[in-house]
């Protein structure tokens, strides 16, 4: 595996049907993996994380909007890649059997390094320095430099109106002048990528100390993660904390406890797309005479507006200016957890118990600069403000029956029915451009380079709270015949509030052939012929929208009435089924066993809406519902 600092760029290649998609925002930046392909055409596709058995959450934390915005990056970052011991891939809705409506487009198992291995105490240390460089190979003309129709610029004038045309003069190294009026050889500036980005720097440190005796095993992982990026000025910093333990309290009762703990800190992110604040734009477009060193020292005129290479416009801005005077950082503290008690009733039967959280506080803070003339309505006042933080977590409970059995020395049989419940509470609150809100960044600054919330004219505030349950319960039963037919059969069903409808999950596998079994370890031949039948469901929804709530008076009662802020649909539902057929052949040699239950796959997904209406109640208690009237209009009435 690659030491990419994102888990999810280090899978790229790695698994058959599973592709990512990078953003080219940097190495603490966010990506995009799908198994199969994309399930919906909305919605998230990305499969659902499971590391030691506790849901992960992957959400990425970003506002890119129409015209772009920051990368704020995803939960992936956040797993050291030297903690990883194994990664299992389900494909398909397969993984809706184990987990329900959270694996209808398939899930990544991580299971991270255990003492397991060890003999009395064990030290592992490991270390990975990575340079970083910035490659421009794109073939530009360098025949004709800055300027429009034939001219070369003679003047600061002439130069501001053409910072970005290359239709010029040919270059021939004669005398002209740039835009800050200084004269300069009239040729061409081949390096402006080299020039402006830096070579990043990766270090990533990690310590395991490990342990193990008849009683159990455990490791201690610390991880230590610097990164200085190709962008100037931007960097990361992240440290962690891993644990995972194995312990045998008594013959019968086994304990396993696992912690991760991550602190992360990244400054100044860079921006994608459209972006004013896009620091790569700038470089991209200059025209091909244009040195950008000529904007390094020459950031902020006098009046403390920034000084931008050109006039025709004001969204490409000084690449030095955003490295440097923009302020976009990140905080985010992570715990993610599980504590799980098995206990033998007998030596067939067990019963087991889990509790689980994972959970993060996620801190934003982005400033545009009073100086930045498209944010200067007035001409005096400029800048905006963007503050919140994200607090999220999940706690999941499970309870567990299983029993293995052999029956004589043909028959074995494999059971277990329990029982899942998932609390997950997602709150976001802060000032400006808050996820989740119409609102646009709090503006302009009064008092230009004072950057807090204090000094500034319009501070819109916004409170965005969601909160669901989801309770399941799942069963499988597995009856093999003399370890080589094997008959399983897996169901689940989750209830959430959410939904009308469960989601739902099944599995069989349906084995077929001529075979006695008896094949010798260096017979040549197919040994065991199993025909594998396999049929998965899953359905999943959220709702269409977010309900919103208006008040206004009554013009007879002056009672405060309560109405629907969504007239036409009323709490509207939808249910996303994904459905799977798979079929395929298992051929097991003597010697050597060759899996291919992948030979044919149909994935399907419909969606659904429900709409049901809501009530309000007027200030003196009584009902309010909607009733529909001429012309598909609703109108509200108050009964009582």
């Amino acid at each position: 595996m690659s030491r990419d600092p994102n888990l999810g760029n280090s899978l790229v290649g790695q698994v058959a049907g599973l592709s990512v998609a990078i953003n080219a925002t940097g190495p603490y930046g966010s990506s995009r993996v799908l198994i199969r392909g994309n399930a919906s055409l909305s919605g998230n596709n990305q499969p659902l994380y499971v590391i030691d058995g506790v849901p992960y959450d992957n959400t990425t934390q970003s506002y890119s909007g129409q015209y772009g915005g920051t990368d704020l990056g995803d939960g992936l970052s956040n797993i050291s890649p030297d903690n990883i011991e194994t990664i299992l891939v389900l494909k398909g809705v397969a993984a809706s059997a184990l987990y329900g409506y959270r694996g209808g487009n398939g899930a990544i198992l991580i299971t991270t390094r255990s003492g397991s291995r060890t003999h009395g105490i064990g030290v592992q240390v490991n270390n990975n320095f990575t340079l970083n460089s910035v490659i421009d190979e794109r073939d530009y003309q360098y025949q004709y430099g800055q300027g429009v129709s034939g001219v070369k610029p003679t003047s600061a004038q002439t130069a501001l109106a053409a910072p970005y045309y290359s239709w010029g003069a040919r270059l021939d190294g004669s005398p002209a002048v740039n835009y800050l009026g200084d004269p300069y050889a009239y040729s061409p500036a081949k390096d402006n990528f080299r020039h402006f980005f830096q070579t990043g720097l990766t270090n990533q440190s990690s310590v395991g100390l490990t342990g193990a005796n008849t009683k159990g095993h455990f490791r201690l992982g610390l991880s230590d993660l610097h990164l200085s990026s190709v962008v100037p000025n931007s960097s990361m910093r992240q440290q962690g904390l891993n644990f995972n333990s194995v312990y045998s309290v008594t013959n019968r009762l086994q304990m396993e406890l696992t912690a991760d703990y991550v602190f992360e800190h990244v400054n100044n992110r860079v921006s994608i797309s459209d972006d004013p604040g896009n620091v790569i734009a700038p470089p991209l477009y200059l025209a091909n005479s244009f040195d950008i060193r000529w904007m390094k020292d020459h950031t902020v005129h006098p009046d403390g507006t920034e000084w931008l290479p050109g006039t025709t416009d004001p969204y490409f801005e000084n690449p030095y200016y955003i490295a440097y005077d923009y302020i976009n950082t990140t905080d985010r503290n992570r715990i993610t957890g599980g504590l799980t008690l098995k206990y033998n009733l007998l030596d067939w039967l067990y019963i087991k118990g889990q509790v689980s959280r994972d959970g993060y506080i996620f801190n934003v803070t982005n400033i545009v600069p009073s100086g930045v003339q498209y944010t200067r309505s007035d001409g005096i006042h400029g800048g905006n403000f963007t503050q919140y933080e994200v607090n999220y977590h999940e706690i999941n409970g499970s309870f567990m029956i299983g029993m293995h059995k052999k029956a004589g020395a043909d028959f074995s049989f494999d059971a277990n029915i329990g029982s899942n419940r998932q609390d997950n509470t997602n709150s976001i609150n802060g000032v400006g451009a808050v996820p989740n809100s119409p609102n646009r960044p709090a503006g302009p600054f009064l008092v230009a380079g004072n950057y807090n919330a204090g000094n500034i004219v319009n501070k819109p505030y916004s409170s965005y709270n969601r909160r669901y349950r989801v309770n399941s319960l799942y069963g499988s039963a597995d009856i093999g015949y003399k370890n080589y037919l094997f008959l399983n059969l897996t169901a689940r069903n989750d209830w959430f509030g959410l939904l009308g409808r469960p989601a739902f999950g099944t599995g069989k596998w349906v084995p077929f052939g001529p075979t006695n079994g008896q094949n010798d370890a260096n017979e040549v031949g197919l040994g065991d012929f199993n025909l594998i039948v396999l049929d998965v469901a899953g359905r999943s929804g959220d709702p269409v929208g977010q309900i919103t709530y208006d008040a206004f008076n009554m013009p007879l009662t002056n009672a405060l009435l309560g109405t629907p802020g969504c007239p036409d649909v009323y709490n509207r539902k939808t249910s996303a089924a994904t459905g799977s057929h798979l079929v395929g052949v298992d051929v097991r040699p003597s010697a050597r066993r060759v899996v291919g239950p992948d030979r044919h796959a149909h994935q399907h997904h419909h969606r659904r809406v429900h709409g049901r209406h809501l009530h309000g109640h007027d200030g003196e208690g009584r009902d309010v519902r909607p009733h529909r009237i001429a012309g598909g209009q609703w109108q509200l009435r108050r009964r009582g």
